[in-house]
């Protein structure tokens, strides 16, 4: 029997890529798509507009409208009400034109111990760019990894696409609800993953392109995406390893005012919880992975 596949997918002031990614998406052939899930995260540019007009699409669309969610807290609205077996988290900027995408995807997370898997991502300006899953550098900045010969694992999966079991989704939690902005999500969610004993794969025979941009389409403050690596490295990682990430949170600003933030949050009652759902501490993951931080 076929796994049902929902295809979720947050946007904020997306226009026009959004209506161009679902239109690339018609040469998809699959038994497998159920649905689309979109959720308008307070956009101001009408790029969901057409969706409440007189859309006619091959597969039914939800759209969610909300605001200030920030992408972590979109994604698992979506997927709550989503009813595939599989969630594909896709960013809403991809163009999708591998009409056998799904079913080669998806073929590659049957096993239990497989939490996900990704395509390759390449640059929408330059195909010949593809990057294959990720890993992260001596400076916990994320960094693409080449083409693997077969499907591989890979310790980090790429926001822009990565498909998840749903009964691991919500195993784990889904997506980090304590980040309130754009910023280490993927990273966050993969590591935990293989904390919790979920694999982690890229499939090269899959690849979608992906628009990248030169500035974000909203603003970002950059204070939240240090907030969340701090979050990060409160949950996940030893003091060693914390401490390594309060020093490159200290060499910008607000390191302080952070602190007191987290200080004031649940961020180490949840640190505790997820301690007693390891399987493998973070020294496993970084050795695994040849991994120097």
């Amino acid at each position: 029997m076929a796994q049902k596949v929902s295809i979720i997918v947050p946007c904020r002031n997306e226009k026009p890529h959004l209506e161009k990614m679902l239109k690339s998406m018609e040469t998809t052939s699959s038994n497998e798509l159920h649905e689309l899930v979109v959720i308008d995260d307070g956009s101001e540019d009408g790029c969901c507009d057409f969706l409440e007009r007189d859309f006619s699409y091959r597969w039914p669309v939800k759209l969610l409208k909300r605001q200030g969610l920030g992408p972590a807290r979109a994604r698992n609205l979506g997927a709550s009400i989503a009813q595939g077996d599989v969630l594909i988290f896709c960013d809403a900027h991809l163009i999708i034109d591998q009409s056998n995408w799904i079913t080669e995807l998806v073929k590659g997370i049957a096993e239990d111990d497989i939490g996900a898997i990704c395509p390759g991502i390449a640059a929408s300006d330059n195909r010949g760019v593809i990057g294959y899953g990720g890993t992260i550098n001596h400076q916990f900045a994320f960094t693409w990894l080449s083409k693997p010969e077969k499907i591989s694992e890979i310790p980090i999966g790429p926001g822009g696409c990565i498909a998840i079991r749903k009964e691991v989704f919500q195993h784990i939690g889904g997506f980090e609800e304590n980040f309130p902005a754009w910023g280490f999500e993927d990273i966050e969610i993969s590591i935990r993953m293989w904390l919790f004993g979920y694999r982690i794969m890229i499939n090269p025979a899959v690849e979608v392109e992906h628009v990248f941009r030169s500035k974000h389409p909203y603003p970002i403050k950059y204070s939240e995406v240090d907030y969340n690596m701090l979050w990060l490295a409160i949950c996940h990682f030893n003091k060693q390893r914390l401490l390594k990430i309060v020093e490159i949170v200290n060499a910008r600003k607000d390191l302080d005012h952070l602190l007191t933030r987290l200080q004031d949050s649940n961020v180490w009652q949840q640190s505790n919880e997820y301690l007693k759902m390891r399987k493998y501490d973070d020294d496993w993951y970084f050795q695994k992975f040849n991994i120097d931080f």
